[in-house]
């Protein structure tokens, strides 16, 4: 098993910094490297294409089983999440963590755990935190976090969410990032901070089936925005964090993201159903006639008055 890794998460923005770190590793690369950039679930992905160009290194698909080697480059397939355990890729169509799939946190997280001290992490751009926690989970076992630095990242909030969680992460210039990660694989690994936990297969990242509540954190008065489960919030290496007990994970800032959206459509629906109510009224003001037709017009008139309410509340926070 190959004991140096290098895992690199991306999102909105990340292609061309992802393109530049790979094409400056060079072709004897002491170390297999794990690519995680946001894609859409469906349609044809051209990434390792894209991302062969130019370089040393040649860039593929991951697919399940195949044993990491140095000079490696696998990429998520779309709808994966990928992971690593005992020298080897997995994939899965498990819970969506931060509503990614493939997402940052599985990667690296999974990393942490095979191989410890011998990762390097690299958070480039993307917005929101996937990424950060798992960037803890790395640190934590005393491997490296590298961060495209915010000031040129085209979207920052991953690279500024691992800084935040990481106090040991370092922000690089783009163009420094790749001799630097060649530089970090060839020196010694650190001393072990001790053998990390052996994986537990429950765990959604490690799974693609439901998780049990042990061992998920305390119960929290929340309910998952994809599922509406119940939810656990657990502070694994530092960084706060909830799982519903199907194995939806989130982040914090990605559950206000997910719950924001949440009240924003219920928001839109209740207009819309006021509406709804205010057409009713006016069909049966035209059928009545009389006082009961005034009634009716009087009702419709009130119900479309609170959904303009609502819909200017939901027009002053855009």
């Amino acid at each position: 098993m190959v004991d140096r890794l290098v895992v690199v998460g991306a999102s909105a923005g990340g292609l061309q910094p992802l393109r530049q770190l790979l094409a400056a590793l060079p072709g004897d690369l002491p170390a297999a490297v794990a690519v995680v950039l946001h894609l859409s679930p469906t349609g044809e992905s051209r990434l390792p294409e894209l991302l062969s160009r130019g370089g040393a290194l040649a860039a593929r698909h991951a697919t399940e089983g195949e044993a990491l080697t140095a000079g490696s480059v696998v990429v998520a397939p779309p709808d994966r999440h990928l992971t690593v355990l005992d020298g080897r890729v997995h994939l899965s169509r498990g819970p969506r963590v931060n509503r990614q799939r493939p997402a940052v946190d599985v990667l690296l997280r999974s990393a942490a755990r095979s191989h410890a001290g011998g990762v390097v992490a690299v958070v480039l751009s993307g917005a929101l935190d996937d990424g950060a926690v798992g960037s803890a989970a790395v640190a934590a076992q005393d491997g490296t976090v590298l961060v495209q630095d915010p000031a040129e990242a085209r979207v920052t909030g991953m690279p500024r969410a691992a800084l935040t969680t990481v106090r040991r992460a370092r922000a690089v210039p783009t163009a420094e990032l790749g001799p630097l990660v060649a530089d970090l694989v060839r020196r010694p690994l650190p001393p072990a901070p001790g053998a990390a936990p052996p994986p537990d297969p429950r765990s959604p990242l490690m799974s693609s089936g439901p998780t049990s509540a042990t061992d998920l954190g305390a119960p929290a008065a929340l309910g998952c925005p994809d599922c509406q489960g119940g939810m656990y919030e657990s502070t694994a290496d530092g960084a706060v964090g909830f799982t519903c007990h199907v194995g939806h994970s989130w982040s914090a800032q990605s559950l206000l993201q997910a719950q924001g959206q949440a009240v924003e459509d219920a928001l839109y629906n209740a207009a819309s159903k006021l509406l709804e109510t205010a057409s009713v009224h006016r069909r049966l003001a035209g059928l009545a006639g009389g006082p009961a037709g005034e009634e009716h017009l009087r009702a419709a008139e009130r119900a479309e008055r609170r959904a303009e309410r609502l819909r200017a509340e939901l027009d002053g926070d855009a």
